[in-house]
């Protein structure tokens, strides 16, 4: 881009139009731009004319001229907002409205002729639209409505502020109404408000600059008994339109360019929402405000003139490197308004003139703030020069997958305005603009900066259907500490600049456990082993009985005795200390034998199930060197012999000797051993102290492979509980264990709770729990909901990785809770969000968890280099801390929310999509016991989401129910998170240690699903597939019946084409959102069909809830 097509972009960027008119260079703009862009016109103004003659020759094929024509095709943005009002059945969100306080004499009849003349003079405030959306006709003659309201009696400030809200709320009927209404209030004898409201499909927000401007005048005019003093308009609105259809194919030469720039964009942005999206987009939003004084201001000029770029360029790319940083994404969308308004003939008009455009940044960690200023310039000057493309047509080309739950290719905007509020004298009486804060939000979220006479203000427009007040008011707070340190060193990379305020970092602090009082809090007991701590139990209580098994005890004392016969036969066959002893072992006595028995001996235990596969179990031998492997016969034939005592010859072990070494799943195909020493063990029991204190009795149903069993076992003998072996050979189920043994504590996963507790158990079965821990997978809340109905006990989600020592978080879970959190650390343990740069993230952004202390475990055995991967030093800190690879963030109320696995975070159509949050929404339904979706990679159709259901009762009419799951996920989730085929088992596979075994799944293969070809069967779907077949300009033998139309390639206007032709040969009228819902054949026939039956069906209710406000741009 040469120098004077910069100079031309920044223009745009301004909104400062460029012409040529009679060889001089016409300027045009509504606010002042700034004085280095003026020097810049002065300077090369030959050049620009130069440039502009040979442009306007080349690109513009005509120049706006006057039609005088009544009737007009709509313009592309009046079609989008056309076919908003026909999806809403009257779009009360795109009210647009500006409030006047007139203080001083009115003149009410001058007021209402001054108003008069402004619909007179503007033919886009006296059209209205046919029913089809094709045309605007232009009324000849039409009345100002004005509502007068007389409330001098008792003025309030709350009720004008509920007349705002209430005339927002009043949609136009675009088909008879005119666009403009007025209600003029009187507060007392010289002083009235005066609240205009315009619909958006015949204003933007210059327009509505215009109107008080042109009010005034007239109003001034007419009081001084002048003639009208504004100049005549040589065009109207509507010969805009059909300037802009004439120049298609100009534009078109420019989509290029927004192809390459939108090419495999992210379909939507990631940041973490309060709540989960609604199916379908809420306008409801709020506004939270903040300012920036006259010194920031100062700072932020004198920044922009160092590297040479506008206050537009700096505050965007803060405000990317803000979106960046909390969502730790590099690839950053944000939509942006612009004026358009590039002929100096349509500067003076009202009406719908204003485009958006799409910021794309890409930010990389290692560059330097300065450096995304410099990319930031070039990426906005490309786009500037391409501004005038509708941002309709860019959507139909690029075509993004549409869903009512987001707006396409963005969800995020950013204005800059340089203009204030009005302010107007007219001849005594004072016109001043009220604020009055909108309530809608046409995004998810929109920063909007304000050029104000004390610095900027910044309104942070956002949706409350995702956001909460006080998360806003904290991204804007970070935005404040962004800026600040940029302006103070733009040479920085931009991983490191800060984004929290002090207070938040005190927050993080006490979440995380990082304080040093935390740290102090379970320094007492961590030089013990595990072993002693169950001596100790022995000496406290030798008596009382220790270990039970299918009705055989031991007593502490007797346990501690056969344990140290093993430890000496242990000694005996030359095990030393740090040796590692293989237990494969059936779920008996004997096992908690041999385990206390190898830990005597010095030696750490290697749990191998007697279930696993051959080659895995051989695997896990050669690679751990076992030394001696315990099983049955052995541990059997040893305490059968004659009693040893080892009080004296066991090896003196430390905290730091490994206790235990448990293989994981490993991203090699061979698991990866996790060495735990002493020290962490001790360590983890230790923060469960609170909870096991008093004695009890622990129904212990994991396998020991599963490091939740060190709980079960070490946790119950160090506290001096009763510790029941139960397994599922046995004849007694779970709930039959926990009456007859009273248990009053028991660890699961949900999988296994799903099974044992919620399906099976009675409410009376349960009562001896006091203490209920689920972990090792995502706890559904429907099950929650389940087991707090069954038992009184004090149930917790507990969450934690082996390599951090079997738990590190906990949550007591509570009632009505939609999404279960992690909790918080147990003592001793800490806990940190990073993002991709290992950056602490601010609270409520998503990054990777690390956890810290002394539960940390040693590594991975034999791993150098993979060890060195996940268990690292974070910044400013000495300690290791183990990279977990979820996804998380701190809530508000200081709780960890799990998001899924980073590693596990699949794309699928340019979609992110986290599988455990789709299984999530299906758990509820109230037919589906438990669920998992996976992704499945076919060798012709590509990958495709499935899902697995387990339903709640056996057998069921399976068809049935994945109609039903269908039904039910797309009321929760948008259609790209909808699984492509679904499959029905009695029992989900689980593995040995109770977690769902996802290798175990069968394929999916063989079912016939929605990206398989499907032709009409009906009579109605062959009509459907002619009728797209001629719009879609698709062959008929073509169209797949489950394919969406805008797959297909529809966009907005010929949906409404699409309208037309149904009610042609169906006799139905049909609305936008119906037909929106039900996008491809298969479903809209079932729709048609069922209007047409003769007694009618229920009825879809389609108007969504909207509140009051208003935005120069929406998107759809």
């Amino acid at each position: 881009m040469n120098l004077t097509e910069q100079i031309i972009a920044l223009c745009a960027e301004q909104g400062v139009s460029l012409a040529v008119q009679d060889s001089k260079l016409e300027v045009v703009f509504d606010d002042m731009p700034t004085e280095s862009l003026l020097q810049q016109l002065r300077q090369y103004k030959s050049e620009l004319i130069d440039y502009l003659l040979q442009h306007q020759h080349r690109q513009q094929s005509t120049r706006i001229t006057a039609l005088h024509e009544q009737t007009a095709p709509l313009s592309f943005g009046q079609r989008r907002l056309w076919y908003i009002d026909q999806l809403e059945q009257g779009s009360a969100h795109y009210n647009m409205s500006v409030a006047l306080e007139l203080n001083g004499p009115l003149e009410l009849t001058l007021l209402k002729n001054a108003l008069h003349t402004l619909v007179s003079r503007h033919e886009i405030l006296r059209t209205t639209y046919d029913s089809s959306g094709t045309r605007q006709i232009i009324q000849p003659q039409a009345q100002m409505p004005m509502c007068e309201l007389d409330w001098s009696d008792q003025p309030s400030e709350q009720q004008l502020a509920d007349l705002f809200v209430s005339e927002q709320l009043l949609p136009f009927v675009l088909t008879t109404e005119i666009p403009i209404r007025v209600t003029l209030v009187k507060l007392a004898e010289q002083r009235h408000v005066l609240l205009l409201i315009v619909h958006h499909i015949a204003c933007d927000g210059l327009s509505l600059g215009i109107i008080v401007q042109e009010l005034a005048s007239c109003y001034r005019d007419l009081l001084a008994g002048d003639p009208l003093s504004l100049p005549s308009l040589t065009v109207q609105y509507s010969d805009y339109a059909y300037w802009q259809q004439a120049n298609q194919d100009l534009f078109e030469q420019q989509l290029g360019f927004w192809r390459s720039h939108l090419a495999e964009a992210p379909a939507i942005h990631r940041l973490s929402t309060d709540r989960p999206r609604p199916p379908q987009q809420s306008f409801t939003g709020d506004c939270v405000s903040t300012k920036l004084s006259a010194e920031v201001v100062s700072q932020i000029h004198h920044c922009c003139q160092q590297f040479d770029v506008t206050p537009f360029m700096l505050c965007y790319s803060v405000f990317a490197l803000l979106i960046a940083r909390y969502s730790d994404e590099q690839d950053v969308l944000i939509g942006c308004p612009v004026a358009n308004r590039h002929q100096s003939v349509i500067e003076p008009l009202v009406g719908y003139f204003a485009n958006t455009v799409v910021m794309r940044s890409r930010l990389q960690a290692g560059h330097t703030f300065s450096q995304l200023l410099a990319e930031t310039k070039t990426m906005v000057l490309d786009v500037f020069q391409h501004q005038e493309v509708p941002f309709e047509m860019v959507v139909e080309r690029v075509q993004p997958e549409r869903n009512l739950a987001y707006s396409p290719l963005f969800q995020l905007m950013f204005s800059f305005h340089s203009h204030g509020k009005a302010e107007l004298s007219l001849s005594g009486l004072q016109l001043a603009e009220l604020s009055l804060k909108a309530k809608t939000v046409k995004t998810d979220l929109e920063l909007a900066i304000t050029v104000t006479a004390d610095g900027y203000q910044l309104d942070w427009n956002f949706s409350t259907a995702l956001f909460d007040a006080s998360s806003l008011a904290r991204l804007a707070a970070s935005y404040a500490v962004l800026l600040q340190a940029v302006l103070a060193d733009p040479a920085r990379a931009l991983a490191v600049y800060p984004v929290m305020q002090a207070s938040d970092e005190t927050l993080l602090q006490q979440w995380g456990g990082l304080k040093p009082a935390d740290r102090q809090a379970v320094q007492g007991i961590q030089e013990q082993t595990l072993h002693q701590l169950f001596t100790n139990s022995v000496q406290r209580q030798p008596d009382k009985i220790a270990l039970q098994c299918e009705g055989r005890q031991l007593t502490y004392l007797q346990l501690d005795g056969l344990s140290d016969q093993v430890a000496c036969y242990l000694q005996a066959q030359g095990v030393s200390a740090g040796q590692v002893v293989a237990v494969e072992m059936g779920r008996t006595e004997w096992l908690v034998v041999a385990l206390l028995g190898v830990l005597k001996a010095g030696a750490c235990y290697l749990p191998l199930e007697p279930g696993y596969p051959q080659h895995r179990l051989d695997y896990m031998r050669q690679d751990s060197q076992v030394s001696l492997t315990l099983n049955d016969a052995v541990v059997e034939q040893v305490i059968s012999g004659v009693a040893m005592s080892a009080a004296q010859q066991m090896p003196v072990v430390d905290g730091q000797s490994l206790a235990y070494i448990l293989y994981t799943s490993g991203s090699t195909g061979q698991p990866k051993g996790v060495m735990v020493s002493h020290h962490s063990a001790v360590h983890f029991l230790q923060t469960m102290a609170a909870q096991l204190q008093g004695g009890g009795t622990w129904l212990a149903v994991t396998g020991v492979a599963f490091d939740i069993s060190v709980l079960e076992i070490f946790g119950s003998l160090a506290f001096g509980l009763t510790l029941v072996l139960w397994s599922p050979d046995q004849s007694q189920s779970v709930a039959e264990a926990i009456v007859t043994n009273r248990v009053s504590h028991l660890q699961c996963t949900p999988s296994f709770a799903q099974m044992h507790l919620s399906g099976l158990a009675a409410k009376h079965q349960l009562q001896s729990l006091q203490q209920l821990y689920i972990g090792g997978e995502v706890f559904p809340p429907m099950l929650a909901e389940q087991l707090l109905q069954l038992t009184s006990a004090q149930i917790h989600n507990m969450y934690g990785p082996t390599e951090t020592t079997v738990w590190a978080t906990s949550y007591q879970v509570q009632s009505h809770v939609a999404a279960i959190p992690l909790g918080k650390p147990l003592p001793g343990y800490q806990l940190k969000v990073l993002g991709q740069d290992a950056q602490l993230l601010p609270p409520g952004a998503a990054g990777e968890l690390y956890i810290g202390g002394p539960g940390v475990a040693a590594g991975y055995l034999n791993q150098p280099e993979l060890t060195r991967q996940r268990f690292v030093q974070c910044p400013n800190t000495q300690s290791c801390w183990y990279r977990t690879g979820d996804k998380v963030r701190w809530m508000q109320d200081g709780q960890l929310q799990f998001l899924g696995r980073l590693d596990a975070q699949i794309k699928l159509r340019g979609h992110r999509i986290e599988p455990d949050e789709i299984a999530m929404q299906l758990s509820k339904h109230p037919s589906v016991s438990t669920s998992v979706v996976l992704l499945e990679q076919l060798a012709q159709e590509g990958a495709r989401l499935v899902a697995y259901i387990q339903p709640a009762s056996w057998p069921i009419a399976e068809a049935e129910l994945i109609n039903q799951c269908k039904t039910f996920l797309a009321q929760q989730l948008p259609s790209y998170m909808i699984p492509a085929a679904f499959m029905v088992l009695e029992k989900l596979p689980l593995t040995l240690n109770g977690k769902l075994n996802k290798a175990a799944l069968p394929s999916s293969q063989n079912l016939a699903v929605s990206q398989n070809f499907r032709g009409p069967q009906s009579e109605t779907e062959h009509a459907l597939v002619l009728i797209w077949a001629e719009l879609l300009a698709v062959p008929a033998a073509q169209i797949n019946c489950q394919s969406s139309f805008f797959d297909l390639g529809g966009h907005s206007i010929l949906l409404t084409r699409l309208l037309a032709a149904l009610q042609e040969q169906f006799g139905l009228r049909l609305t936008i959102r119906e037909v929106f819902e039900h996008a491809n054949i298969e479903s809209l026939a079932v729709i048609i069909d069922q209007r047409q039956l003769p007694a009618g069906g229920d009825t879809f209710n389609l108007l969504s809830q909207t509140d009051v406000g208003q935005s120069e741009e929406f998107i759809l």
